[in-house]
């Protein structure tokens, strides 16, 4: 399986987060325009719910799609509520 890195941005600027180099669970890593910051830990923390939220929405999307013209089959679901993340990533879903 091959990994595809990506770059944590700031969720209300859309810019890179700045941090050191060779970082340690505690480095802090902050947004350069807003000043939004945190340590490593919970930036992965706050990255991997918003990659969750999205590949949920984004399943949730396609299963209607595959059904929607099925006279056999209906999907219902509850909505996934659009949450504000601190940070994000640019996913290619």
């Amino acid at each position: 399986m091959a990994y595809d890195t990506k770059e944590v941005l700031c969720g209300s600027c859309k810019l890179p987060l700045k941090g050191p180099s060779d970082p340690e669970p505690d480095s802090v890593f902050s947004c350069p325009s807003c000043g939004r910051s945190d340590t490593l830990q919970n930036v992965r923390r706050i990255v991997g719910e918003f990659v969750k939220e999205e590949t949920a929405r984004f399943m949730q999307k396609s299963i209607e799609k595959s059904v929607r013209g099925s006279k056999f089959i209906k999907a219902t679901h509850k909505p996934i509520p659009k949450r504000d993340h601190k940070f994000i990533v640019a996913l290619n879903l």
